[in-house]
């Protein structure tokens, strides 16, 4: 029998700060308020809310003696997530867009870039049973995807952006891209 108190509804905050070496995410204090965010930027409004994503590629180890795998190993991993940015300023394009740069609240140019830029994410949200949020910390990030701007007289313009999470050598496996916390 399920418990619906575990079944989490409602929207998420996103929070955004440049990866400028001005904080080190891995030593955030994290309390389940959104003053852990008060270095970060919000970019608003979102369109669909927030979408986080983890994949692994597996591979199987195999012995002669067995028909099915005696271990898996992990090979890779992907932490995507992706939000549709509603607020369309400049300053959300520039979210977006990996080989933007940022000149000023009025100016972003676009091309030549040799690196993306990195961005440290948060995310502030409702979480399961007695706890009242839900922490997710990305340490690293860089903006990826295509991003399209439709401008149309029956619905709104929205920046869909999605970052791909970077590991950090000097963080333990299994502990070098994100954290979540329930509060």
């Amino acid at each position: 029998m399920g418990n619906v108190a575990n079944v989490i509804s409602g929207p998420a905050q996103l929070f955004v700060h440049a990866d400028d070496g001005t904080i080190d995410p891995t030593t955030l204090t994290l309390t389940g308020a959104a003053s852990d965010f008060s270095a970060f930027v919000s970019p608003g409004y979102t369109d669909k809310g927030i979408e986080f994503d983890y994949a692994s590629t597996d591979k199987d180890i195999d012995v002669d003696e067995l028909t099915s795998p005696v271990d898996v190993l992990i090979t890779a991993e992907k932490l995507t997530l992706t939000v549709a940015l509603a607020e369309t300023t400049l300053q959300n394009l520039y979210y977006s867009i990996s080989g933007g740069t940022l000149v000023s609240a009025n100016e972003l140019t676009i091309g030549g870039k040799v690196r993306p830029s990195r961005f440290i994410l948060g995310v502030l949200g409702p979480a399961p049973t007695t706890a009242l949020t839900r922490e997710i910390l990305i340490f690293r990030t860089v903006p990826k995807g295509t991003v399209k701007m439709h401008y149309q007289r029956k619905d709104k313009l929205v920046y869909t952006a999605q970052f791909q999470a970077l590991g950090i050598s000097t963080l333990p496996n299994g502990q070098n891209m994100c954290k979540i916390l329930d509060f």
